[in-house]
């Protein structure tokens, strides 16, 4: 998004600053598409006095990740294949963050698990301390118990 804006511009090189603000404008205009369909990009005073204003979809927006989209489902396969799990099999699909609500993000997931029905029980913080725990035991118990 940001080459597009220096192409649409003309813009050369953009400080730290205001690569920042159009990051927070960006990452809100994502959380908004998860649940409409188009959603504004606004940064003021981006470079020299200069009032970004636009518009984006969820279809502009889903063309920007695609080749991000693409990667996502070897990484599903190469974690379900390390975890010994058939994606034939029953399993439950539990997913966290705020990049889980994209629909493309969901449709990619739904279609390598085969699942049909994606859950949304955990938040963060907890997803982040079941999944410690489950490594911390894997880790102390991957040799022979000592009891």
């Amino acid at each position: 998004f940001r080459d597009i804006l220096k192409a649409r511009f003309k813009l050369e090189n953009l400080s730290l600053r205001s690569e920042a603000r159009l990051r927070r404008a960006v990452v809100k205009a994502m959380s908004v598409l998860s649940t409409v369909t188009q959603s504004h990009v606004e940064v003021d005073n981006f470079v020299d006095g200069i009032d970004i204003r636009d518009v984006i979809t969820r279809g502009e927006f889903e063309g920007l990740c695609d080749d991000l989209l693409s990667k996502l489902s070897s990484h599903i396969e190469n974690a379900l294949k390390s975890a010994n799990v058939d994606p034939a099999s029953d399993f439950k699909v539990e997913i966290v963050g705020g990049g889980c609500r994209i629909p493309s993000v969901k449709d990619v997931i739904t279609k390598v698990t085969g699942s049909n029905q994606l859950h949304y029980n955990l938040d963060s913080n907890n997803s982040v301390s079941i999944g410690a725990s489950i490594y911390g035991s894997l880790i102390k118990y991957s040799g022979p118990l000592d009891l």
